[in-house]
């Protein structure tokens, strides 16, 4: 799989091609909060859940649409990153091209007020212990960030339509805006035979990619 963490130091958006390969992958990773205690964590998580869920605006433009099967973007605190991934993907252009739009039409129109007090309801969902496993790990983490659940809950309670705003503002829209992507690092899988065509493609959207044919040094076991 991808080291997410060699990606985060890559310099260029790299793209490969793969004779075997039946899909189109990408993995696009972006700096985000490195503290547990960062405000704009608890408006983040419920931001992604809004984006995320079924039936919200990932999944009707990008999986309703046929472009993608599979679709995430989420928060990484430990790691400092947000990532954004499509995989399985038979249109990969037109699924990115589709995330553009949604940042774009929540900077333009807002947010959904009904999916917005649903997406709360999931992210505090999303937060709590269900397993002993979950347990032992939530007890490491809040160790390690000197954070506890109920503040992690209590953070979320707290999140309203226009913090979502603004961390919508500070973190997605300078990275999938039409005017211009900023300094995010991009991966993407391809078969062979499309690499030109993708290149072509996302150099429309601003976004050049180095063309490698040897990624082991971005693998790990």
């Amino acid at each position: 799989m991808i080291n997410i963490l060699v990606l985060c130091d890559l310099i260029f958006n790299y793209i490969t091609g793969l004779k075997s390969a039946e899909s189109e992958y990408l993995s696009q990773t972006i700096l985000g909060p490195t503290s547990f205690t960062d405000p704009d964590i608890g408006p983040l998580l419920v931001l992604f859940e809004y984006l995320n869920t079924m039936e919200g605006p990932l999944w009707n433009r990008i999986r309703g649409e046929g472009f993608s099967y599979h679709y995430s973007i989420d928060l990484r605190i430990e790691r400092g990153i947000i990532s954004f991934e499509l995989s399985e993907a038979t249109q990969l252009f037109e699924a990115y091209k589709c995330m553009m739009d949604i940042v774009e039409d929540i900077t333009q129109r807002g947010l959904d007020h009904d999916l917005f007090m649903s997406a709360k309801s999931s992210a505090i969902l999303i937060s709590e212990e269900e397993t002993v496993e979950d347990a032992a790990n939530e007890s490491f983490i809040n160790y390690l960030s000197k954070t506890t659940m109920k503040g992690s809950i209590e953070s979320i309670l707290a999140v309203t339509e226009d913090a979502m705003k603004i961390v919508h503002q500070k973190y997605l829209v300078p990275h999938f805006s039409k005017a211009g992507i900023q300094s995010s690092k991009i991966f993407v899988v391809t078969n062979t035979g499309k690499v030109d065509t993708l290149i072509q493609e996302f150099s429309t959207l601003s976004i050049q990619f180095n063309n490698v044919t040897d990624i082991s040094t971005l693998l790990t076991n």
